[in-house]
Order: structure tokens, then sequence, then C-alpha cells
């Protein structure tokens, strides 16, 4: 589910769609979408898109907004071939959120205390 602020940006926007701040600009055009004046940029020509219900239903209703929601109907997560450093990566950040305060807390004092080799050691994973 897209995460929408109550007003963005073009480039917020953008960023969150996949398309160019550009083509955000030439739909709040088209679309006639409310925007305010963004007040301190120079130019006078930045605003902010208030995000209404027509302006959510227009996004996701575009293409590439189509493609990203077929993609939460595959029925196991993709991982990238080849790149198990990013797999790794990726466990190792679900493990740290899933933990608590405390827990993070006494993981990092061990690192710290051990370093990476004792950490090793002590699951029993150290190639010697």
């Amino acid at each position: 589910m897209l995460n929408f602020k109550p007003r963005m940006t073009p480039a917020e926007l953008a960023e969150l769609t996949g398309y160019k701040a550009q083509t955000i600009n030439r739909w709040v055009v088209d679309q006639k979408w409310q925007t305010v004046p963004l007040k301190g940029v120079k130019g006078g020509k930045a605003h902010l898109i208030i995000i209404d219900e027509r302006v959510r239903e227009y996004v996701s209703g575009t293409v590439k907004m189509q493609g990203r929601t077929q993609d939460y109907h595959v029925a196991e997560p993709t991982q990238p071939y080849g790149d198990d450093a990013a797999v790794l990566e990726n466990q190792l950040r679900q493990v740290a959120q899933a933990m608590t305060v405390q827990e993070r807390q006494k993981l990092s004092a061990l690192i710290l205390r051990e370093g990476i080799s004792g950490l090793l050691n002590r699951l029993g994973i150290k190639d010697e």
C-alpha cells in the first residue's frame, strides 16, 4: 500500500510512484489537482499537491502502479540471485528490527566487547 501524506511535492510523489517529477507536474495541470504554493523556493513556481481521493485514484490507476499491485500477489518474496550479501543484510536488518531495545543494546555491547571473531565463536560458526 502506498503511503501518501496529506500534501506532497511533485518530487516526493514521483519518488513514491516511480514517475518523473515533470510527469507529475503535467498531471497536476491536466487533471486540475489542487495545489498550494511552497514558500521560500526561488522562482515562485514550487507547489505542494493536496492528496485527495481523486489524486489517489488517478495515481493508483497508472500503468506503473498497476504493475506494483500485481507484485503484492506473488506467492513467495523475490530474492536477487547471486547476491548473498544483500540477502544476509536484509535478514540481519529484519532480526534487528524484531529485537527489543534492550536486546539490541546487549547485542551491540557484545559486538563491541568481543568483536566479530568473538561473536562468530560464540555462535559456533567461526572458520579456523
